[in-house]
């Protein structure tokens, strides 16, 4: 034919001329894609190869058209998706209006997700070699972290407003706030954790879906609600005026705020935590801070200084979708299915909102351990069986007093053995047992090893500045031999007690700064962190110890999405990184370790929980084999 031909897509009224040389013309302009291919009759006739090449060409436009139409809807509707996963999550809007089932699936989707991104994350550092150089290079890999923000039950009129922490015009917000007048602004840190099923985790998820045992609570959390925080903007008069209570919540496996399952109301709860102690025990001095939890002869404690009180929940709405309660024991969980009926317990009742489905008693005598020196007390069972006060054979429970220099342990499992509630309520108040800490059977070893790789123990000396005796900060994990084994058959000195030992206990110690130091920032303290591991036999010898290292920052891949003043303060807090000798590293300049357990549904990892800056919590999970290549590498280590 004289005439060309023309084949054009009808995807636009008004095709485009093109040339054989520009057989691929499109226009994108958000509405089309115009696609022309022409032949003029001097050039070569088509061939069934060539009708091929403009079929895959048509099919190759098409494919990137749908992409980038894929990819502004997904940018429209979530724009920050979830870690490891290609299906975005609903903006909180749609969350909160979205039903209980499409709420689960929504949560149960985003764990899917986070599981792919641990088994990412776990092939990634399955050849793990520690870096001493550098102190936020060293630690043991984090696999997954989690930073809860804030509490949902803490009101609005107690936190930091939006449009003020994005602008952070902090000055001209508090500048006329008065202490009479207005509510604290309270600052959430320093998590606290124990598992609620550690006898039998797998009983946990009887009688409930697949679907509802992933998003069924597994651990207890207590946390610091201040208004003293180092957040990293000026203090202002509220901080003249401290308060300090105790935030309570149920985290799921994902370590993030449990709901109930009936209706998505959060389970956690504010209690002022001072004043309600001081009038159970009438201690008018009495002061909690910063609260761990222990679980010691199946009960749950709280401890904050020389304190030592027993503790127990009761919880409804999370054992099925029915709203029922968990039915399943718990050291944490009370006895008494009433507690209204039970005067062996007194409630430190919620505030700001009555939440009944988690409420908090204390549930025994307090121990108060006199004339200590410091707070940071640590409480551990060793599997050595005794006779308690009721004939009842039970392992030893020890409280670590200095974790070195030299190491002393006190044995205080018969005090607590004394901490059951009388049955007169009237006498109640009169409950307290005062145990001198030089009643005590006291256990010391003077042995502290240094660290095994040669880089560590020069960084560690290097650090004139710094408290060379370190305090608890959490204690303790068993670790069996099978995660270290390998590891001591080529270590560069005579490992004797780890060689003989079937298993050690792994504990966490830190260091702060004797004084504040000079920094970019200007003058401040500085914390640092190191793991450590004793023998399971007495005198609870240590046996190794990690170099120092500091813990990182949260991200906004910790913080549930929908958390903007909780990712406000992530981001806002990285401005204070630790600084020493005019050096800057990639982590706080205060972390303060609070807690270490098992993880429930994985007993080869490891949950550490800490807050950073005094501004948010976190919690993190690392492998029993990584803290322990951490602790026992060294160059002529085989990791």
């Amino acid at each position: 034919n004289d005439k060309p031909h023309t084949f054009a897509s009808n995807l636009c009224p008004t095709p485009k001329a093109a040339t054989l040389n520009q057989r691929h013309n499109s226009d994108n302009n958000g509405d089309c894609i115009i696609i022309i291919f022409t032949r003029d009759k001097n050039k070569m006739p088509y061939t069934a190869s060539r009708y091929l090449t403009v079929l895959a060409s048509f099919a190759v436009v098409l494919e990137v058209f749908f992409f980038m139409m894929a990819d502004y809807h997904i940018a429209s509707k979530s724009k920050n998706q979830r870690r490891g996963g290609g299906a975005f999550l609903p903006s909180p809007e749609e969350y909160s209006s979205s039903s209980s089932s499409s709420r689960r699936r929504f949560r149960l989707r985003r764990r899917q997700q986070q599981q792919k991104s641990i088994r990412e994350d776990t092939q990634k550092y399955k050849k793990y070699t520690p870096d001493y150089s550098k102190f936020n290079t060293s630690l043991p890999p984090v696999l997954r972290a989690s930073s809860p923000g804030s509490l949902p039950s803490l009101p609005e009129a107690n936190r930091i407003p939006q449009n003020v922490l994005l602008a952070r015009n902090f000055t001209e917000h508090y500048s006329n706030w008065t202490h009479t007048v207005d509510p604290p602004t309270l600052f959430v840190y320093n998590p606290s954790i124990v598992p609620l099923f550690p006898l039998s985790s797998s009983s946990s998820t009887q009688s409930v879906s697949d679907e509802e045992m992933m998003m069924k609570p597994q651990y207890l959390s207590t946390f610091r609600l201040s208004s003293i925080h180092s957040c990293g903007f000026d203090t202002y008069e509220f901080w003249k005026h401290p308060i300090d209570y105790v935030g309570l919540a149920l985290l799921d496996d994902d370590l993030n705020i449990a709901t109930t399952l009936d209706n998505d109301d959060s389970l956690d709860i504010i209690v002022d935590i001072n004043a309600n102690l001081r009038m159970i025990f009438q201690r008018p001095r009495l002061k909690f801070q910063d609260v761990r939890l222990f679980i010691l002869h199946d009960r749950v404690f709280m401890s904050s200084g020389p304190y030592l009180i027993p503790i127990c929940i009761t919880v409804d709405g999370i054992g099925t979708t029915t709203g029922e309660s968990l039915p399943i024991s718990s050291p944490a969980i009370c006895k008494n299915n009433n507690p209204n009926d039970n005067h062996q317990l007194q409630e430190l009742p919620a505030l700001y909102r009555k939440n009944n489905r988690l409420r908090l008693f204390v549930s025994g005598d307090a121990i108060v351990m006199k004339d200590t020196e410091g707070k940071n007390f640590q409480f551990f069972h060793i599997n050595v069986p005794y006779i308690n006060a009721d004939n009842v054979a039970t392992n030893k429970i020890m409280m670590e007093y200095w974790p070195q220099g030299p190491r002393v342990v006190h044995d205080v499992g018969y005090e607590i053995a004394k901490v059951d509630s009388k049955e007169d309520k009237n006498k109640y108040k009169q409950q307290k047992e005062v145990v001198p800490v030089m009643r005590m059977n006291e256990i010391t070893s003077d042995f502290t090893p240094n660290p095994i790789s040669k880089v560590a123990r020069s960084l560690d000396s290097s650090l004139t500045e710094f408290i060379k005796r370190d305090r608890s900060s959490a204690c303790c994990v068993q670790i069996g031999k099978e995660y270290y084994e390998d590891l001591i058959v080529s270590l560069p000195h005579a490992a004797t007690e780890l060689k003989v030992l079937d298993s050690v206990l792994l504990g966490i110690s830190h260091s702060k700064s004797r004084s504040r130091m000079a920094s970019s920032q200007g003058h401040r303290y500085n914390y640092l962190s190191r793991l450590y591991a004793f023998s399971t036999v007495e005198p609870y010898q240590l046996v190794a110890r990690s170099g120092l290292f500091c813990f990182g920052f949260p991200n906004e891949k910790d913080t549930k999405r929908n958390d903007i003043i909780g990712n406000g303060f992530n981001e806002f807090t990285k401005g204070k990184k630790l600084e020493i000798n005019w050096k800057s590293h990639d982590c706080p300049n205060v972390h303060f370790v609070v807690s270490m357990i098992e993880k429930e549904s994985d007993k080869s990892k490891l949950i550490v929980s800490y807050g950073v800056n005094d501004c948010v919590p976190r919690f993190l999970e690392m492998s029993k084999r990584h803290a322990m290549i951490h602790l026992l590498f060294s160059n002529e280590t085989a990791a």
